[in-house]
C-alpha cells in the first residue's frame, strides 16, 4: 500500500513538471512570434535641434567632446546616427548632406539668435566651404545601435576668427530604414570666444560658517584651473571651498588654462565679514534722515543727528534739510534757499557719533540727483558744489578746508565740481553711478563720526535716499 501510495506522488510530480513545460514552451513562442517596434533612423543631436560647441568639454568622458588634432590642424566635432526600436539587425546605409538654407531660415525666424553680454545681436555666420569636411555617408552596423562620423573643422580658421559664431546643418536620409521626421537635421553652432580663456570668478560665505568660502569659477574657457586662495593654501578644483582660519581681507590668485595652452591670470579681493557685525552705525535704521515734524513750506530739518550752525531753516535763509513733506522720510535734500539765488551755505555739517572696536567698515548709500545747475550762468558767478560724506576720528567733523590730507579723516567720498570746470554746463553725481560706498579701518577701539561737510554756491543741491549697508569686516 505504501509502495503504491509513493509511486502516485511520483507520478503526480511528473504531470505537474509536464505541464509547466508545454504552458512555458507556449509562452516563448508567442513572446519570440511578437512584433517588434519599427527601426526608425535619427541624427543624435537633432533631438536638441541646435548643437552649441561654445564650451571647452567637461571631462574626458563627456558625450559629444571636440577633440583637437594640432598635427593636422583639425577642430573634430564627433557626431553619430543612431536607430531606434528593439531589433538591431541589418547594416544600415545612411546619407549625410549639408542643408544650409535651413540657417537662414531659422535666423530669420529667431529660432537660432545670440546676443552678447550688452544684449546685442550676434551674427551667425555660414561655415564657409572649403573649411570643413564631411563624409557622404556613415554605416550602422548589424547588431548596433549607432553609427559614428566626425565634422572636421580647419582649426587655423577658427583660431583665427576669435568670438565669431558659424554654423553648419547636417541633414540625413536613408533607402534602408525610414528616417524620423523631426530628427534628421541638426544645426552645429561654434562659438569661438570659448577658445579665448579668461580668468574670472565670484564667491560668497556659507550662512553657517562665515569662514568657509564658495568660489564659482566664471572664466570662459577653461579648461584647466589652479586656485591660490592668499593663505598658502590651493586648488585645482573648477568651483572650490575654502575655509580660512582668519577672518579679514584675503588676496585669492585664480590662473585658467584654455584649450590652446595659453592662461590667464585674475586676482582678487575677498573680504569675509563678520555676520553679526556692530550695532546698526546711524539713527532710524536704513532711511536714517527722518524729520522733525515742524514744516516751513515743504521742508522740515533732520532729527537724532547732529548739526552745525550753518544748517539752518529755510525761514533763516540759508540751506533747507530734511525729508520733501510729511511722506518723504528717509530723504536728506541739501539746496541754497531759496532757489536758485538764495543765501549759501558754507561749510555745512551733518553727523552721528559712535565708538566703533577695532576692525574696517563698509558704508554703502544711495544718491539721488545732486550737482549743479549754472543755467546759462556768467563766468565768475560762484555756482560750485563742495560736498564730503565722511569718516573721522572723534566726535566732530574737520572744516571742509581741513578734510584733505587729514590724518583724522579716515575714508569717505568727495564730489567737488565748478560751473567753471563744467564750461557752464550742468553736472550731476548719480551720472556716474546711483549707488555709492567706502571703505574705512580702525586700527583701535575709538569714536568715530560719519557724516556730511559740504559748502554750496548758487543752484547746486544734493540728495541722498538712504544708507543700505554699515558692515564690520572684523580682525580676529
Amino acid at each position: 500500500m505504501k509502495m503504491k501510495k509513493i509511486g502516485k506522488q511520483i507520478y503526480g510530480i511528473f504531470l505537474l513538471l509536464g505541464i509547466i513545460l508545454f504552458l512555458y514552451s507556449c509562452e516563448y513562442k508567442e513572446i519570440a512570434d511578437a512584433d517588434y517596434p519599427q527601426q526608425k533612423i535619427y541624427l543624435t543631436t537633432a533631438s536638441y535641434g541646435v548643437y552649441d560647441v561654445n564650451t571647452p568639454p567637461a571631462s574626458e568622458h563627456e558625450a559629444y567632446r571636440f577633440k583637437l588634432d594640432f598635427e593636422n590642424g583639425k577642430f573634430i566635432i564627433p557626431l553619430s546616427v543612431s536607430r531606434g526600436g528593439m531589433d538591431k539587425g541589418g547594416e544600415v546605409r545612411v546619407n549625410i548632406f549639408v542643408q544650409n538654407d535651413t540657417i537662414a531660415k531659422m535666423v530669420e525666424a529667431e529660432t537660432l539668435k545670440y546676443a552678447d553680454e550688452s544684449g546685442n545681436v550676434r551674427e551667425v555666420k555660414v561655415l564657409p566651404e572649403g573649411k570643413y569636411t564631411l563624409p557622404s555617408g556613415v554605416a550602422i552596423p548589424s547588431g548596433e545601435d549607432t553609427g559614428k562620423f566626425t565634422l572636421d573643422v580647419d582649426f587655423d580658421f577658427l583660431e583665427s576668427n576669435i568670438n565669431e559664431l558659424f554654423a553648419i546643418a547636417i541633414h540625413i536620409d536613408s533607402q534602408d530604414r525610414e528616417v524620423s521626421k523631426g530628427l534628421n537635421t541638426t544645426v552645429v553652432v561654434i562659438d569661438t570666444k570659448f577658445m579665448e580663456v579668461v580668468s574670472s570668478f565670484t564667491y560668497k560665505q556659507d550662512d553657517a560658517n562665515p569662514n568657509r568660502i564658495i568660489f564659482t569659477n566664471t572664466s570662459n574657457g577653461a579648461v584647466s584651473v589652479l586656485w591660490d586662495f592668499g593663505d598658502g593654501a590651493t586648488s585645482t578644483e573648477m568651483n572650490p571651498t575654502h575655509v580660512y582660519a582668519t577672518k579679514g581681507r584675503k588676496m585669492v590668485t585664480l590662473k585658467s588654462t584654455g584649450i590652446l595652452g595659453t592662461g590667464d591670470t585674475k586676482e582678487g579681493k575677498v573680504e569675509i565679514w563678520d555676520k553679526k557685525g556692530v550695532t546698526w552705525f546711524f539713527p532710524n535704521g536704513v532711511r536714517p534722515f527722518q524729520n522733525d515734524g515742524v514744516f516751513v513750506g515743504p521742508f522740515s530739518t533732520l532729527k537724532d543727528w547732529n548739526m552745525n550752525s550753518s544748517v539752518r531753516y529755510i525761514t533763516e535763509g540759508s540751506i533747507s534739510v530734511g525729508g520733501w513733506g510729511p511722506g518723504d522720510d528717509g530723504i536728506i535734500h541739501m539746496e541754497p534757499s531759496p532757489w536758485p539765488d538764495g543765501v549759501k551755505a558754507s561749510n555745512a555739517h551733518i553727523w552721528c557719533t559712535k565708538k566703533l572696536p577695532r576692525g574696517e567698515y563698509y558704508v554703502n548709500f544711495n544718491v539721488g540727483a545732486s550737482g549743479i545747475e549754472p543755467n546759462g550762468v556768467s563766468e565768475g558767478s560762484p555756482c560750485f558744489l563742495n560736498l564730503n560724506f565722511i569718516a573721522v576720528k572723534g566726535n566732530t567733523m574737520p572744516d571742509i578746508t581741513d578734510i584733505d590730507n587729514n590724518p583724522n579723516v579716515l575714508g569717505g567720498l568727495k564730489f567737488r565740481k565748478t560751473a567753471e570746470e563744467t564750461g557752464y554746463k550742468n553736472w550731476y553725481i548719480q551720472e556716474k553711478s546711483w549707488e555709492w560706498d567706502f571703505k574705512f579701518t580702525v586700527e583701535e577701539e575709538m569714536e568715530v563720526s560719519i557724516g556730511f561737510v559740504a559748502s554750496f554756491g548758487r543752484a547746486s543741491f544734493f540728495r541722498i535716499f538712504n544708507i543700505n549697508q554699515f558692515n564690520q569686516l572684523a580682525f580676529d
